[in-house]
């Protein structure tokens, strides 16, 4: 692909992304075009639910506050001339009793599904397995304890995924067209064993806030992951395998239960690595900190006090005519911290 002809179509999906996030993750229902127009069906046959039409005939369904599933069910027996939508949007409802089957959306598909805040407790195998060909954006978000897109690799042209469940363990989850993907676990002790993501389009990797006690290795092998956010959650320490990219710009590490930095490698010249707010990290070791300051890359630890003890004397020593810490936002446990050539007058004395 020529270089004009990739940046345009880059710049197309960026459009589309931010054009569904905005209706999205809470947002009240703001389709394009007017209601019940064609080829929507009679409005009274989808009461409580909306079907808009844009001008390009676009079909966009939303539903919102439906008492049953039963009610969800009555929606698509409705007289549809058309089973080709744009977006379905169903959230605020209660769903707590029954299953959400894949019967109910049977020979209807997809191009984008948003659903949050129904209160399901399970999901069928398949619910939108019509839909293959066609879903490029999927967001839900309930309590439910599996992965709502089982079949996730058969998802052909899937390109964001925005999932908040309450699973225990980590999913084993496989794709070869998404290219961002945001998970929230809402159990707790989350374990992420080796090669449970096997994403090799990702560019965009969200796993913050999941309760992840661990991580294992080969996870992250996507040669195109710019962005990895694993921030809020238990981590003390990884595996030297397991944080290797290829060219990542961003890694966000923050207020986890880090005691060091841990071993990082591709880290592209330029990158931002996080680790603020690890209140138990009270060093840095040279062995791991050092190849991420040759590579030019930007370290943040804010909300980090580094202990005044002979670890931190490497870091008093210069780099050209700047001290190394100078390149790390960092505090130090030190009476004289505000001078850091008197703090390395006392730690050469005592180390």
């Amino acid at each position: 692909m020529k270089g004009s002809a990739k940046i345009s179509l880059l710049f197309q999906l960026s459009l589309l992304l931010l054009s569904v996030a905005a209706t999205s993750s809470g947002a009240a229902f703001d389709f394009p075009g007017k209601v019940g127009a064609w080829p929507c069906p009679p409005e009274d046959e989808l009461v409580p639910c909306t079907c808009y039409a844009d001008d390009d005939l676009n079909l966009f369904l939303g539903c919102q506050e439906l008492e049953s599933i039963s009610d969800l069910k009555a929606v698509f027996t409705a007289s549809f001339q058309f089973k080709k939508f744009f977006r379905l949007q169903i959230n605020d409802c209660n769903f707590t009793e029954g299953t959400l089957t894949k019967d109910i959306f049977e020979g209807f598909t997809f191009r984008e599904v948003i659903m949050f805040n129904n209160k399901l407790n399970e999901v069928e195998v398949g619910i939108f397995s019509d839909s293959v060909q066609d879903l490029t954006f999927f967001e839900f978000s309930d309590p439910i304890p599996s992965f709502p897109l089982s079949n996730l690799e058969s998802f052909k042209e899937l390109r964001e995924l925005v999932v908040d469940i309450n699973c225990d363990q980590f999913p084993t989850l496989t794709s070869d067209s998404v290219l961002s993907f945001s998970l929230h676990c809402g159990g707790t002790n989350v374990t992420m064993e080796t090669s449970q993501l096997n994403m090799n389009a990702l560019t965009t990797l969200h796993l913050h806030d999941s309760n992840l006690i661990s991580i294992g290795p080969e996870n992250f092998e996507s040669q195109s992951l710019n962005i990895l956010t694993l921030n809020g959650n238990y981590l003390e320490e990884f595996d030297p395998e397991v944080l290797k990219f290829s060219s990542l710009l961003k890694l966000d590490l923050s207020d986890n239960l880090l005691t060091d930095m841990p071993f990082i490698t591709g880290m592209a010249p330029k990158g931002t690595v996080r680790i603020a707010d690890n209140k138990n990290l009270k060093q840095l070791s040279l062995d791991t900190t050092m190849p991420l300051l040759d590579a030019d890359v930007t370290i943040h630890a804010e909300g980090v006090s580094l202990s005044c003890d002979c670890n931190l004397r490497w870091l008093l020593d210069t780099d050209g005519t700047d001290l190394l810490i100078n390149k790390i936002t960092v505090n130090v446990d030190c009476e004289h911290e505000e001078d850091f050539s008197d703090i390395r007058d006392i730690l050469d004395k005592f180390c």
